[in-house]
C-alpha cells in the first residue's frame, strides 16, 4: 500500500520511524513524549487491526508537524516493520535513521543528549555508528562518565548514522549467543556469560538463538563502529516486562576512576580502529559449529543483490523471531527453491509442524535425499542433509507430496562464491514482497 504523504521534502537530516500495532493508549503516551522536541522528521509504520488503532495516525497527523509519512497495513511481525522502516529512511536519503517503538517514553532533553553522543564518542577516539537514550545494566559492556557502551541496544530506541543503518540492513539476520560471546571477548575482553542476561548464562556450551535486534552492536563493531548510550538515560519502557531480568535501567558510572573500565575502553577503541583499517566487509552469514556449516537464511539467499537463487510457485512469509527472522512457506505442490551449489549442501533450517510435507532435494538431475520435517508440535529445527551438485544445473528443494514446505535457512559446507563478498541486500525488493503479501496473502 502506498504511504500517506503528509509532506514531500525532508525538513531535517534526522528521521525517526515509530512502529505501532493497536495499544492506542501506550502509543499516544509514547508519541506525546518525543514528537515535539528536536529537529527530526517522523515516519509512522502501523500494523493495527482495530479501527481505533488504524485511525490514530491520521487523527494525530494535523498536530504532528514532524510527521512526514504514514504507512498502514505493515503486518507480519516486528521485523517486517523494522526492516521496512530502515529501508524507507535510507531510500529517502536521511543522514540519520532512527527507530522508536510504541511503548517507549522519552524524557525532556532526550534529543540534545542523544545527538551530543556522536561528538562525545569522536572526542574519545570512537567512530559512533549509533546512539540510544535507553540501556539496561546487563546489556552494557562498560560505563564512562557521560556515556555507556552497550552490547545489545535493541530496536526499542536507537538512532543510526546512514552508513550504520545500511550495515544493519545488509547484515539483517538473527544471531546466536556463541557468536556474540566470541565477538565481545575478542573486541573488549568481556564475556557476556559473566554479566549479561539469562540467555548468555545457560552453560559453557549453550547455543541460544536470539532476536535480530540483539546483533546491532556486534555488527557495527565488526565494521569499526560503536554504539553509545546517554548517561543519565532519557528513555524508559511504558511496559516494563523485562526490566528486572535485564538488571534494571543503566545507572551512571561512578565518580571515582575505574581502571578496569578504562582498560576495556582502550581495548575496544584499538579493536574498532583495527576493524576500520582492515576495510573488508565482514561475512554476513551465521556459522553453525554443530553442523560445521554456514547458515544462509532464506531472505539472504534470495535477496542478496544479483543472487541466482529463486523461488518457483506460490510462497508467503511468516515471522520467525529467533531463526531468520523470515520463514518462507508454501502449500503449492509446484513450488520449489532453486540455487547453484559449490561443494556440499549440509542441511536445512526448517520449521517442523504436523502438517508438513516430506522435503525432497535434487542434485540438479535427480532426487537424492528425502527429509522428514513433520513434528507433533511446531518448532524450528536444523536438519542434516548432505547433497552434492551433479553438475552445473541448480539444486532444487521441494515438497515430496501433500502438505506444507517451511524453510528459514540453507546450510553450506563452504561459502558460496555467487553470494557477494560485500553483502548488499536488495531491501527494496524484499519490502515489495512484504507489501504484496499484505495485499494478497502471498509474495509470489
Amino acid at each position: 500500500m502506498a504511504p500517506t504523504v503528509v509532506f514531500d521534502r525532508a525538513q531535517h537530516d534526522v528521521c525517526f520511524s515509530v512502529t505501532t500495532r493497536d495499544r492506542v493508549d501506550l502509543t499516544v503516551q509514547s508519541i506525546a513524549s518525543f514528537a515535539f522536541e528536536g529537529a527530526f522528521d517522523l515516519l509512522w509504520f502501523d500494523g493495527s487491526a482495530s479501527p481505533e488503532g488504524r485511525r490514530l495516525p491520521h487523527e494525530l497527523a494535523p498536530d504532528l508537524p514532524c510527521l512526514r509519512e504514514i504507512h498502514a497495513d505493515v503486518v507480519g511481525g516486528p521485523d517486517f516493520a523494522i526492516f521496512a522502516a530502515l529501508a524507507r529512511m535510507l531510500a529517502l536519503d536521511y543522514a540519520y535513521c532512527g527507530l522508536i517503538e510504541s511503548d517507549i517514553r522519552l524524557a525532556p532533553g532526550w534529543y540534545g543528549a542523544l545527538m551530543a553522543l556522536f561528538a562525545a564518542g569522536a572526542a574519545d577516539g570512537f567512530e559512533v555508528g549509533a546512539a540510544t537514550a535507553r540501556a539496561f545494566e546487563r546489556r552494557l559492556l562498560v560505563k564512562r562518565p557521560g556515556y555507556a557502551i552497550p552490547m545489545n541496544t535493541g530496536a526499542g530506541m536507537v538512532l543510526f548514522t546512514r552508513a550504520a543503518a545500511r550495515v544493519i540492513v545488509d547484515h539483517y539476520r538473527t544471531p546466536t549467543t556463541p557468536e556474540m560471546r566470541r565477538w565481545f571477548l575478542f573486541a573488549a575482553g568481556r564475556d557476556c556469560a559473566e554479566f549479561s542476561e539469562p540467555a548468555f548464562r545457560q552453560g559453557p556450551d549453550s547455543d541460544v538463538a536470539l532476536a535480530s535486534d540483539y546483533q546491532y552492536d556486534m555488527v557495527l563493531q565488526r565494521h569499526g563502529l560503536c554504539t553509545l548510550a546517554t548517561s543519565p538515560l532519557y528513555a524508559t519502557d511504558l511496559d516494563d516486562v523485562r526490566t528486572v531480568e535485564l538488571g534494571g535501567y543503566a545507572t551512571p558510572a561512578p565518580a571515582a576512576p575505574d581502571p578496569d573500565a578504562e582498560r576495556t575502553v582502550a581495548a575496544l577503541r584499538a579493536r574498532l580502529a583495527a576493524q576500520r583499517r582492515l576495510g573488508a566487509a565482514p561475512n554476513p552469514y551465521l556459522y553453525n559449529p554443530t553442523l560445521q556449516a554456514w547458515v544462509v537464511f532464506l531472505h539472504q539467499l534470495l535477496f542478496m543483490a544479483d543472487s541466482p537463487a529463486r523461488l518457483i510457485g506460490r510462497w508467503r512469509l511468516r515471522w520467525s523471531k529467533f531463526h531468520g527472522p523470515f520463514l518462507f512457506e508454501t502449500d503449492d505442490p509446484a513450488a520449489a527453491l532453486e540455487f547453484p551449489l559449490l561443494g556440499a549442501l549440509s542441511g536445512l533450517g526448517c520449521w517442523a509442524a504436523p502438517d508438513n510435507a516430506l522435503i525432497e532435494m535434487t542434485d540438479g538431475e535427480r532426487p537424492v535425499f528425502t527429509l522428514q520435517a513433520a513434528a507433533p508440535a511446531p518448532q524450528p529445527a536444523y536438519a542434516r542433509a548432505t547433497v552434492q551438485a551433479a553438475g552445473a544445473a541448480p539444486v532444487r528443494i521441494r515438497a515430496a507430496g501433500p502438505g506444507w514446505l517451511r524453510l528459514f535457512g540453507v546450510c553450506f559446507a563452504v561459502p558460496q562464491p555467487w553470494l557477494p563478498a560485500a553483502p548488499r541486500l536488495d531491501a527494496a525488493r524484499l519490502v515489495r514482497c512484504f507489501e504484496a503479501q499484505a495485499a494478497s496473502g502471498w509474495i509470489s
